[in-house]
């Protein structure tokens, strides 16, 4: 019989050595995708909030146009004159 000298004593597992490195990089690879991908749909659904939230505070102050709800006067309530300026509180000085 004949023995055989090409086995080595060790084996050798370079091979999958490299492919579990490989591996665990690919792997890292599509989860980062994912986390991407995760990080995009939550941009999406915080724009979409944002703009309903935009959307009901229009609908609920009135369409531009439109005639708003009736409401009280809040300043004659309180006193004040529907002035835009109060004559006695201004103040001007006089260069001579």
């Amino acid at each position: 019989m004949s023995e055989k000298k090409d086995h080595p004593s060790k084996p050798d597992y370079s091979i999958e050595i490299g492919s579990f490195i490989v591996l665990v990089i690919l792997s890292g690879l599509s989860h980062f995708w994912y986390i991407v991908i995760a990080i995009c749909i939550g941009m999406l659904f915080w724009v979409a909030v944002r703009l309903l939230v935009r959307l009901a505070r229009s609908v609920a102050t009135g369409f531009p146009g439109q005639p708003l709800a009736i409401q009280p006067n809040r300043c004659k309530q309180r006193g004040f004159q529907n002035q835009v300026f109060q004559p006695r509180k201004i103040r001007q000085s006089v260069d001579c």
